[in-house]
């Protein structure tokens, strides 16, 4: 991995996830790997010395610590959160799956919104209470929030 990411130019990345082993035992300052990488020397002599050198930039790259996260949900959910902030997925906005008639007023709004334009664009929806309009946003920002490098839902503004 360490030497896939190098050769990437940067498109590539590594996020180490440290799972029940403390940052010495990557440095191989305690016996855990140092052990493990003597036994395997005889056999894999070439490949030990940059298992070694990955284990070590590994270490320097900030990830996450289970032992020191207050647990596995808050560690998975921190996990989910960056790479969907990286992937640039955005975070969907739940919507009930049974919508009916939504479709065509979707497009309708969308063709006015003008996506492809470099123009700044604004649109209100307005109307009583009840009649869908949070759920008719909702849907809009599912299907835009990944053209945009950053964007944020604010609902009841």
């Amino acid at each position: 991995m360490v030497e896939c990411a190098s050769k990437s130019n940067g498109n590539k990345e590594i996020w180490p996830i440290f799972f029940n082993v403390e940052p010495d035992d990557v440095k191989l300052k305690t016996n855990l790997y140092s052990k493990a990488l003597s036994k395997h020397q005889k056999k894999f002599c070439t490949e030990v010395e940059s298992w070694k050198k990955a284990l070590v930039d590994v270490d320097k790259i900030k990830g996450w610590n289970l032992k020191t996260d207050e647990s596995q949900a808050t560690l998975i959910k921190s996990i989910i959160e960056t790479v969907l902030r990286k992937l640039n997925v955005g975070y969907k906005k739940i919507v009930t799956e049974d919508l009916v008639g939504v479709d065509d007023r979707v497009e309708a709004i969308i063709k006015k919104l003008d996506v492809g334009s470099d123009s700044v664009q604004f649109l209100g929806i307005h109307g009583m209470g009840g009649i869908g309009k949070t759920t008719l946003a909702k849907v809009i920002f599912n299907q835009l929030s990944s053209h945009f490098e950053y964007c944020h839902f604010l609902s009841d503004v």
